[in-house]
């Protein structure tokens, strides 16, 4: 899995397909061939343990970023996730 730092976050680079993965592949200079093909978007997003968004076919012609928000990624790691409040009325 390709990941990037970039304004304080971690970037997952996801594709649409194996065609965009191909295509960042070969703008990194990295060989097409056996590469994995992850699905499990949430499951990663939350295990980087740190905020992190999902740069999404970042070599296509039509790339985005996703941030780190609920919708996007979990909810428990999402930068708006549900607040703690303490102390009463």
């Amino acid at each position: 899995m390709w990941t990037a730092g970039e304004g304080g976050l971690r970037w997952i680079f996801a594709f649409t397909s194996e065609e965009e993965l191909a295509a960042f592949a070969r703008v990194k200079g990295v060989p097409v061939d056996g590469l994995p093909y992850l699905t499990v978007l949430d499951v990663a997003v939350a295990g980087l343990g740190v905020a992190g968004g999902v740069a999404l076919d970042v070599a296509g012609a039509e790339p985005m970023l996703f941030p780190p928000m609920r919708g996007i990624v979990p909810d428990e790691v999402a930068l708006d996730g549900p607040m703690t409040t303490t102390g009463g009325l």
